[in-house]
């Protein structure tokens, strides 16, 4: 019996040993939020809390300057050009009144509508192409916009809003040509261009008075004039830049600007004949 009950001692003892060190190793240890980070390994395949992921990637790579103006036409202002539609009576049925070329869109105070404002030269990073596409619109037999920017490799979806046939076709001096008909209402088809260029024409074929310009840039820093004229570029980052507006019929200007962190840098151009 009473080896038996020293047996019996032993075995109680093991156990309570044992739950001890249980106990010891699952017992977590408390450490706080900044001890976390500072022992994270700086290694590519760590896995990054929701937090870092909600960062964009390039948020380094734009500022907080800020680029604004009015692009102008001194002199005798020109005389908008008619659109004659009546070659396609689908066309003539869309419009009550009259349409007018758009190389040249001025108001009577001068203000000059679809000039391209883009920094020409001094961006220096490399920018990610946006997801987003941009949308070139056939509706009225006309182009919608009839100028805009768009960033290389970027998505271009052309569509056909009109019940009649549209043919697509771009005059490239740098990117690849294309040539695309649309004939059914509601068609979409995507492009992208490769290099960067200027003031790339598009026409369509069927109806020769179509006609639209898209540049295409490496950046996200251009802006197209509104009908006052007025433009604004933001989020640059500090620097001196070379600005430059282009107008379809009137060429190019450029001028040498300088912005700062948090500042707002006024530039305007004039065109003349």
């Amino acid at each position: 019996m009473k080896k038996l009950h020293t047996v019996q001692i032993l075995f109680v003892l093991a156990i309570l040993t044992s739950c001890s060190e249980e106990k010891k190793v699952n017992k977590p240890e408390i450490v706080s939020e900044n001890e976390i980070i500072a022992t994270t390994p700086s290694d590519s395949s760590m896995v990054v809390s929701d937090t870092a992921k909600q960062t964009p990637v390039s948020a380094n790579l734009f500022g907080t300057a800020s680029l604004s103006g009015k692009v102008k036409f001194e002199g005798d202002l020109p005389k908008p050009k008619a659109i004659n539609m009546s070659a396609d009576k689908l066309c003539m049925q869309q419009h009550k009144d009259n349409i007018f070329q758009e190389d040249a869109v001025i108001s009577t105070n001068g203000e000059m509508k679809w000039v391209f404002v883009y920094i020409k030269e001094g961006i220096k990073q490399k920018y990610p192409v946006p997801q987003e596409p941009v949308t070139l619109d056939q509706k009225g037999c006309q182009y919608h916009p009839h100028v805009f920017g768009i960033i290389a490799g970027q998505l271009l979806q052309i569509k056909n809003s009109d019940p009649l046939l549209h043919n697509v076709h771009t005059s490239p001096s740098l990117n690849q040509e294309f040539n695309k008909g649309q004939p059914k209402q509601g068609m979409i088809d995507v492009f992208t261009f490769d290099k960067p260029e200027i003031m790339l024409p598009f026409k369509c074929d069927v109806h020769p008075w179509m006609s639209a310009k898209a540049s295409i840039v490496e950046h996200p820093f251009f802006a197209v004039t509104g009908k006052d004229g007025s433009y604004t570029i933001n989020n640059l980052p500090a620097g001196k830049y070379t600005l430059a507006a282009v107008s379809e019929k009137y060429g190019e200007k450029t001028l040498q600007v300088t912005v700062t962190d948090g500042g707002t840098q006024t530039a305007n151009f004039e065109f003349s004949k």
